[in-house]
């Protein structure tokens, strides 16, 4: 998973494009800019009345790596996508950081 840092303009003006990555990493103190991406990822993959069930939250300080692989390697429930959101990486080890982001550039 070897990306380099793009800007909102660029990310929105690939979305108008329908070029979709299957993972995005969010991070910096543009709070609003990260839950505006967050916004519209979940109003692309998300769809139909099963959208929540096919919406995982987790929180890198109460959650561990596997339970959140686990959600990621879910086969969406009655829909055709899945969003996985993690907050607070940070708090993971180094060691669940490094598995983490190994294991979700195979997916």
């Amino acid at each position: 998973m070897s990306s380099s840092p793009i800007k909102a303009d660029d990310l929105t003006a690939a979305w108008n494009r329908a070029i979709w990555k299957t993972v995005y990493l969010f991070a910096g103190d543009e709070d609003f800019l990260m839950e505006e991406a967050l916004r519209k990822i979940r109003a692309h993959r998300l769809t139909g009345e099963n959208a929540d069930l096919n919406h995982d939250r987790f929180d890198g300080e109460k959650n561990s790596v596997g339970e959140i692989l686990q959600a990621c390697q879910t086969v969406p429930f009655l829909g055709d996508g899945r969003v996985v959101e993690v907050k607070n990486t940070g708090r993971l080890s180094a060691e669940a950081q490094k598995e983490l982001a190994t294991s979700l550039s195979r997916i």
